[in-house]
């Protein structure tokens, strides 16, 4: 990457893959770098709130947007901060977005719960299953940048069978879609912000991080 090119780039990051695949390994890595903060949790969020929420402003009235909190609390990503004792107030969120759509939303949250809140802090999010939505985020943030991370999918089928009992056939069948999917519409739309690369060449340095 051409860091003159992009060195006024701030956000935001999406990590995307299949589960299994590498996701958490790259967000902990990018996280170890002073201008990158992620939040740890992955929020998979996102598309609801642009289906539900973009082209209007009903939430800039503080009535609506308590209504639309005490739904979003019960999120499992908001049931996972409550865990930590994490959840955002939501006074707070109300103040901290810089617009009521459903990016200016969802980034004054992902900013808050990843530490983000310096200027000269690059944001993003580690959420897999945005695979499926790249046209979708591009639309909405269309500065962002996408990393795909691709795993074999033979490694990627006996993962997901040892760790979840899942289907081969059918995680093979879904690994096949949703990554044409994915790269169908990175290289077509997003261009040069888009990012592939495989799981295993991640390992290659540093073997201590293979995840079985």
């Amino acid at each position: 990457m051409d860091n003159k090119k992009h060195s006024g780039f701030m956000g935001p990051v999406f990590i995307v893959g299949m589960p299994r695949s590498g996701t958490k390994l790259l967000k902990d890595l990018l996280n170890r770098h002073s201008r990158i903060a992620l939040p740890e949790i992955e929020t998979e969020f996102l598309p609801y709130l642009v289906d539900n929420l973009e082209g209007s402003d009903v939430l800039f009235k503080y009535e609506n947007f308590a209504k639309f909190y005490r739904q979003a609390v019960t999120w499992r990503y908001f049931v996972y901060q409550e865990k930590k004792s994490a959840v955002m107030e939501c006074q707070k969120w109300y103040e901290s977005c810089g617009n009521y759509t459903a990016a200016g939303i969802f980034e004054a949250l992902v900013r808050h719960d990843a530490g983000a809140l310096a200027k000269n802090i690059i944001w993003g999010d580690k959420s897999p299953s945005y695979i499926r939505h790249i046209n979708l985020i591009n639309d909405v943030y269309p500065n962002a940048r996408f990393i795909h991370i691709i795993r074999d999918p033979r490694d990627y089928c006996l993962s997901i069978r040892k760790a979840w009992g899942k289907n081969m056939y059918r995680a093979a069948q879904r690994w096949r879609d949703d990554v044409a999917k994915c790269r169908n519409e990175g290289r077509q739309n997003v261009g040069s912000r888009y990012f592939e690369f495989r799981y295993e060449d991640l390992l290659l340095d540093d073997q201590v991080f293979m995840i079985s």
